[in-house]
This record gives structure tokens, sequence and C-alpha cells, in this order.
């Protein structure tokens, strides 16, 4: 039988500095509107926000590299799902 090696490059997951890829964007863009705005305050929270950001996210990705994803998924699930159809069910 021939083995052949899968290459961690396929089986990792897709992480920008070590983040999540959307929510990574998401804090980009949020610390680059709050740079954009050219005051000086504004410019150090924008800062504040990218670093505690890429932080948590980065705390986040090295607890489960999937968190977000699979946190989307839940939040979609209704917290009950009736055993049974009505005629009046939701379309």
């Amino acid at each position: 039988m021939r083995k052949l090696p899968i290459h961690r490059a396929l089986n990792a997951p897709n992480l920008i500095l070590g983040c999540e890829r959307y929510p990574f964007f998401f804090i980009g863009t949020l610390a680059l509107a709050l740079i954009s705005r050219f005051t000086w305050m504004t410019t150090f929270v924008g800062a504040g926000v990218w670093t505690l950001g890429v932080f948590a996210l980065r705390q986040m990705a090295k607890s489960d590299p999937q968190m977000f994803v699979v946190y989307l998924r839940y939040a979609r699930h209704r917290s009950f799902y009736s055993a049974r159809s009505t005629p009046w069910r939701r379309r």
C-alpha cells in the first residue's frame, strides 16, 4: 500500500496574524474608520481598538481556530424547535 503525506498547509486553518479572517477584517475596518477621522483622540482610540481587538482575536483563535464560525452557526439556531409542525407555522 502506498502512503502519501498529508501536508500541514492543506489542513491548517486560514488565519491572518493568528486571527480568523472575517473578524480580523471587521476590527481592521473599524479601526481604520476611527483613524481616518484625523483627530488625535480618534487616532489613539483606533490604535487601541486595533491592538486590543487583534489580541482578543488571537486568544480566541488559540483556543479554537474556528470559534467565530462555530459561534455564528450557534447564533442562528432557535432556542426551541417544535416536535410537530402546525398549520400556522412560520415560513
